[in-house]
């Protein structure tokens, strides 16, 4: 028998108190220009070395982002298959669905990277609606 930890070192954190700290990070890459919008359109293909080239088109390079996908599963599912798969060729770039998207994540990030078809799910965690 190995030793055991005196008490439980996991801390529950309540929905509303997490909500409001993604919101917090999000609103503060905001405000520091950390957030870029993708056309899917401009991505019909998407390929790791084309990825490469918007990451360093945008300034993003080399430093680490978040790519922030609908989590819809509709008829583009494919592409954002091979767009999951493109980004995780790729170092210090992760790619996550909207309703994964967690504090850790965001706090992590330097950049966010947002789907123009996931803007919308995207501003509902702010807690405001897309006019």
């Amino acid at each position: 028998f190995g030793p055991r930890p005196k008490f439980d070192i996991h801390v529950r954190i309540n929905k509303k108190e997490r909500r409001a700290a993604m919101a917090a990070l999000i609103a503060e890459k905001i405000r520091e220009n950390r957030v870029v919008i993708l056309h899917e359109e401009s991505m019909q293909n998407p390929k790791t070395k084309t990825l490469a080239g918007f990451f360093d088109k945008v300034e993003i390079g080399a430093k680490r982002a978040l790519v922030v996908a609908p989590s819809d599963e509709g008829e583009k599912s494919n592409g954002r298959l091979n767009l999951f798969k493109s980004v995780r060729n790729l170092p210090k770039k992760e790619c996550a669905f909207v309703s994964q998207l967690n504090g850790y994540a965001l706090a992590r990030c330097r950049d966010l990277v947002v789907l123009e078809s996931a803007l919308d799910q995207f501003i509902s965690i702010l807690g405001g609606s897309h006019a």
